[in-house]
């Protein structure tokens, strides 16, 4: 995490949670570098520049005290630039060189998006509310447990940023050890890219629903990730390679 900084007296940056090299794979516009957006809580689409989505002022800094902010954002853009060599090369290649660089900037890149977003927070969010409802069913108070605080949104992003450096390298280390596959999308089709991009799926118990992942259910083997690297190329698949096969995923190519 960054050093605390006093407070800027400049209006708040508008920070992102999906990097900007992989919004600008799926733009409708390229002039302009704007992307066609569809709300599923609407049913309303709309066009806008690629900075208006998929970010919120100071989503990765938080409050100290009343003159000092802390901020993430730095680190952030490090590990963003660390993996983006390997991104870029698989979008214009189409092919995985399956180098063991190529599989830990994949793996780290796929566990720090999930890691990263708003809906991650907002599920730590909906947690804490569980709890305090469960706790008020119950005929008690959150309140008055011992140690118990409020979660305020700088304790939020504060925990974000501790769950990062406890959780990262675990995540990384399970997805590395899965089998890449890289598929094209299907000739006049093209994938979609979501605020929350990376999704879970089990192939041993397939109902026709993608889920959001966490460890347990990502240490499964049968367990696969599923992330769009651009929007007429291909998609990044991490499952087992011999399920892929068995199941005959509807894929042009198969590395």
């Amino acid at each position: 995490m960054n050093a605390k900084t006093k407070k800027p007296v400049q209006g708040a940056q508008n920070q992102h949670y999906v990097p900007k090299f992989v919004r600008r794979n799926f733009l409708s516009n390229q002039e302009k570098e704007q992307v066609s957006v569809f709300t599923k809580s609407t049913g309303n689409g709309f066009d806008t520049s690629i900075k208006n989505i998929m970010a919120e002022r100071r989503f990765h800094d938080f409050n100290i005290d009343d003159d000092f902010i802390a901020s993430f954002e730095e680190s952030i853009c490090r590990i963003e630039d660390q993996v983006l060599p390997t991104y870029q090369k698989i979008v214009e290649n189409r092919q995985l060189d399956f180098t063991e660089d190529e599989r830990a900037n994949l793996a780290l890149l796929i566990s720090f998006q999930f890691l990263r977003t708003r809906a991650h927070r907002d599920m730590i969010s909906r947690m804490e509310s569980e709890l305090v409802e469960h706790v008020e069913n119950m005929g008690g108070k959150a309140e008055k447990i011992e140690g118990y605080e409020p979660l305020t949104d700088d304790r939020l992003k504060a925990q974000l940023i501790a769950l990062l450096r406890k959780s990262i390298l675990e995540y990384t280390k399970i997805i590395a050890g899965k089998d890449f596959l890289l598929m094209s999308a299907a000739k006049g089709r093209s994938f979609y890219l979501a605020d929350n991009p990376v999704c879970l799926h089990n192939y041993a118990s397939w109902s026709g629903t993608i889920y959001r992942f966490s460890l347990r259910e990502l240490s499964k083997t049968s367990s696969g990730l599923y992330l769009p690297d651009s929007r007429f190329c291909q998609s990044a698949y991490l499952v087992r390679s011999s399920m892929a096969r068995k199941l005959q995923l509807p894929c042009h190519k198969l590395h």
